[in-house]
């Protein structure tokens, strides 16, 4: 979840991969869409201003690390979506605990 010049708005999503680390599709970072602060821990886009269990922790960015092939603006027919994968550093660390990968073939994968 991203806020635009202070306006709270959901316009993206991403998922927490270290505590100051977020990964999220580069064209909710490009130029058309300039994210100042990332909320980590609210799950629905609906009623983003009401955190009623109050696990909700808000970061401004500190950083966006876009692929270097990431080409910005909307464009489906030009391939746009090719490398659309981007870093946002936050200018805090997150309570809440990073994505973890399943690299035992024993345990099930869903």
């Amino acid at each position: 979840m991203v806020a635009h010049d202070g306006a709270v708005a959901a316009e993206a999503a991403g998922v927490l991969v270290a505590p100051d680390t977020v990964l999220s599709a580069a064209h909710c970072a490009d130029d058309n869409n300039r994210i100042t602060s990332v909320r980590v821990g609210h799950y629905s886009r609906i009623n983003l201003l009401n955190d009623q269990d109050g696990l909700g922790e808000e970061f401004e960015v500190k950083r966006i690390i876009r692929h270097p092939y990431h080409r910005s603006g909307f464009d489906y027919i030009n391939d746009h979506l090719l490398h659309d994968i981007v870093l946002i550093k936050l200018a805090g660390m997150s309570r809440h605990p990073p994505i973890t990968i399943n690299f035992d073939e024993a345990k099930p994968k869903w």
